[in-house]
């Protein structure tokens, strides 16, 4: 899916869309062909979102855990710290956040209380119940939404 057009249908025609952010831990190269794949195809996006005048990138990295599994770090902490810095900023006034990690809800709501600003949730799990609750709006994100949207 094309990110900025998918942003701004989320957004709607009344309000204007400053800038779009994405969280993210760069994949490892590994060794299968899948892999490397999967490690491409990202960088592409890397490239894309970092090229696009509204796009901004902001990486956490992958750790193994006690098992060898490769665990995303750092990503919900560098989008709550964002989320507060921005607000206090007075970078926006909306927020829409497209996660279902319960774990921002302190963060939103410091952002709804000393901030001041507003934060709308964008989910396809319906069972974000924690989000659910915290956001001032939710955009249930459906198949619909991705109707006349350019792929890429």
């Amino acid at each position: 899916v094309h990110l900025p057009d998918f942003c701004h249908r989320l957004v709607g025609p009344e309000r204007a869309f400053e800038q779009w952010r994405v969280y993210a831990a760069p994949v490892p190269q590994g060794k299968t062909a899948n892999d490397r794949r999967r490690y491409t195809g990202q960088r592409k996006f890397f490239n894309f979102v970092t090229r696009h005048r509204k796009g901004v990138l902001q990486l956490g990295r992958f750790q193994r855990d006690e098992r060898g599994t490769l665990r995303e770090k750092g990503v919900s902490l560098l989008l709550a710290v964002d989320l507060i810095r921005l607000a206090a900023g007075d970078a926006y006034d909306v927020a829409i956040v497209f996660s279902g990690n319960g774990d921002l809800v302190p963060a939103i709501k410091t952002v709804q209380e000393v901030c001041r600003k507003r934060v709308e949730v964008a989910l396809t799990d319906v069972s974000a119940d924690r989000l659910r609750q915290a956001a001032d709006h939710v955009h249930a994100i459906t198949p619909e939404l991705f109707e006349n949207i350019r792929l890429g």
